[in-house]
């Protein structure tokens, strides 16, 4: 399977904005301070069709370790920044931000004005590095706020990521993907959190993220077990979807039988298998209890899916 050429970088999943909560968006003052922003770029409606679509399997999957720390550069090549970070709704996996460190500052952008390129060496900016550093943020930044959101995309001419030009496509069963974020976290804060089952008893850490980059969704937690249950010191990915962030934002909570756990397929730190082979993602999925991640959820409880009985095995 061949990655889209200069594939737009995590596109954010496009949002339904519900019309009971449209009135709680932005203060009309505000919004009509960012309609008179002059660098602000006249709002571009792309249809669905015209992009990656989140409801496709994806072409390619990135360790969200490896993206952060690639070059950013313009359109003409010039380097501008690294990326620094990316924040993720940590309840549905989408990426809302890439963080670009340029000049010593930590700048905001959309991610769908930012491109991987097709051999995944660096990322393509649609601005040059005076528009990139308009806005930055600090470590106690809210991420979630909207009015933030509203003003930040308008900026690089785009509609807020929860504003779906095509609502149509907006069935009953997917009304969880299309709102606004509440759990922002950044992706280098949620590798490294221990995740538990629901009985307090550690099973281990994330290690990393699986990232479909082209869509725009974090996919897949990577977890090590740390030798629970004899599991060893091999890799294990588990779809996000089966991850729930605490309250307190300090760990995961995993509900997974502990015999599911022990015979789960792992893999080699060094040797990852094809996340993007549609087979794999579907059995791995179903392993879990889960929907794979480019189909809706459905609303039958976890328990209550038929599990398959075994692993799947790497392809």
């Amino acid at each position: 399977m061949q990655p889209r050429k200069a594939a737009t970088l995590l596109l954010a999943w496009p949002m339904v904005w519900l019309g009971v909560a449209a009135a709680q968006d932005v203060p009309a003052d505000r919004d009509r301070e960012v309609q008179r922003d002059p660098e602000a770029r006249p709002i571009e409606r792309k249809p669905m069709a015209d992009s990656p679509r989140w409801s496709e399997p994806a072409e390619r999957v990135q360790k969200a370790s490896d993206l952060i720390g690639k070059d950013v550069r313009d359109t003409r090549g010039t380097k501008c920044g690294d990326l620094d970070d990316l924040i993720v709704d940590a309840e549905t996996g989408r990426i809302i931000y890439a963080v670009v460190k340029s000049d010593g500052k930590q700048c905001l952008m959309p991610t769908a004005a930012l491109e991987l390129t097709s051999d995944a060496k660096h990322f393509v900016a649609s601005c040059d590095r005076d528009q990139l550093t308009k806005h930055t943020i600090d470590k106690n930044t809210d991420l979630a706020e909207r009015n933030r959101a509203v003003i930040v995309y308008r900026h690089y001419g785009l509609a807020p990521y929860w504003d779906n030009p095509d609502p149509d496509t907006a069935a009953d069963a997917m009304i969880v993907w299309y709102r606004p974020a509440t759990k922002c976290q950044r992706a280098s804060d949620l590798m490294g959190k221990e995740v538990k089952n629901p009985e307090n008893e550690k099973l281990g850490k994330i290690e990393n993220l699986a990232v479909d980059p082209d869509a725009g969704r974090v996919i897949y937690g990577v977890l090590s077990f740390g030798g629970f249950l004899g599991i060893g010191d091999k890799l294990f990915a588990v779809p996000l979807s089966s991850l729930k962030l605490s309250d307190d934002n300090k760990q995961f909570v995993l509900a997974v039988e502990k015999e599911r756990l022990k015979n789960a397929a792992g893999f080699d730190k060094d040797h990852w298998p094809d996340m993007a082979n549609p087979r794999w993602a579907t059995d791995t999925s179903a392993y879990y209890g889960q929907q794979p991640y480019w189909q809706p959820p459905d609303a039958m409880e976890p328990s209550k899916k038929d599990q398959p009985k075994t692993s799947p095995d790497s392809p």
